[in-house]
């Protein structure tokens, strides 16, 4: 099995990147899943004494260390989104209460000039 993954399937693989069919990341997904799969058979033979006969996969795709890494690249991206909107807003809050403290100084300014005078 190790030289059919070697032969077969890795140097498929690094073919396809030489040949520019794939690009880098591809390459290193394709290496990721590759690995996982092999770890996920020889783990599924371990546990069976050795049986042969291979167990269904569950319904879905396997998640590969690179795909957790996107999805959290994906959800601090839209945190940061959100983040930014709030900084927005939270600028305008400011500028406005900006004018506000100004115009309340301009006020007291006057108040002070009126009782002096």
């Amino acid at each position: 099995m190790k030289r059919i993954l070697e032969n077969d399937i890795l140097k498929s693989i690094e073919a396809n990147f030489k040949a520019g069919n794939i690009t880098v990341d591809d390459y290193n997904q394709l290496g990721e899943l590759t690995n996982e799969l092999y770890m996920q058979v020889l783990l599924n033979y371990e546990e069976k004494g050795g049986d042969t006969t291979v167990k269904e996969l569950l319904p879905g795709a396997i998640e590969l260390p690179n795909d957790v890494y996107r999805i959290r690249i994906d959800e601090l991206e839209e945190q940061k989104s959100e983040l930014e909107a709030k900084n927005i807003a939270l600028g305008a809050r400011n500028a406005a209460l900006e004018d506000k403290v100004a115009d309340l100084q301009r006020r007291l300014r006057e108040a002070e000039k009126k009782k002096k005078q």
